[in-house]
């Protein structure tokens, strides 16, 4: 038996039809996929506010010791002078004595020089209490030497005379360059004992 169309059903069937298109239409036309479909500034009031900041982390196992450093190479040692520089000054003390068994007797004192001279040097003293010299301008706490000689600053002693000087080789004998002595003659009356000291300095010529 044929089914007759009548309004109510057209109407329907149009109705299904329109809703049916709306839908796909709406579906096609308004899904959002990503936000460069939503202008900036709707974005923008869409954001929430910042929130408070949260506690801290637990602190997380110290990690493990790096492998230990190479050790450098030795270096070449340094060389040793074989003299001492034109114009290099080297610093002392000195002192000593002892008992004198024969009235008059001589009391010494050798120094050595760290590093011996390229040649001799003149020798002066600087007695007890005396003043700087042209050769000699320190002192017994400050000892100095001009270039070429060695100067001896007698600080004190007892039971000797007027203190001299010589470097080793001065005589005209030998070329030493190692050392110089001081020296003085004891003034008591033997037995006794004599002494005395203080600083030096020579500058190489």
């Amino acid at each position: 038996m044929r089914r007759r169309f009548n309004y109510a059903n057209v109407t329907a069937t149009l109705a299904l039809v329109f809703s049916m298109s709306g839908g796909a239409l709406a579906a096609k036309h308004y899904l959002i996929s990503s936000t460069k479909q939503i202008k900036p500034s709707v974005i923008k009031q869409l954001r929430g506010k910042t929130g408070a900041k949260g506690a801290n982390g637990l602190q997380g196992i110290a990690g493990s010791a790096g492998a230990a450093g190479k050790d450098g190479v030795q270096g070449v040692p340094g060389p040793l002078l074989t003299v001492l520089p034109s114009g290099r000054t080297l610093k002392g003390a000195f002192g000593g004595g002892g008992a004198v068994a024969v009235t008059g007797t001589y009391i010494q004192n050798p120094i050595s020089y760290p590093f011996p001279l390229a040649s001799n040097v003149g020798a002066e003293v600087v007695q007890e209490g005396g003043g700087p010299t042209a050769h000699c301008p320190g002192s017994t706490a400050a000892p100095s030497a001009a270039a070429g000689f060695l100067c001896v600053y007698v600080h004190g002693g007892n039971s000797v005379g007027t203190k001299a000087a010589t470097t080793y080789g001065d005589d005209g004998k030998s070329d030493y360059k190692f050392g110089g002595v001081v020296y003085a003659q004891a003034s008591c009356t033997a037995p006794c004992s004599a002494e005395f000291w203080g600083t030096w300095a020579v500058t190489a010529p």
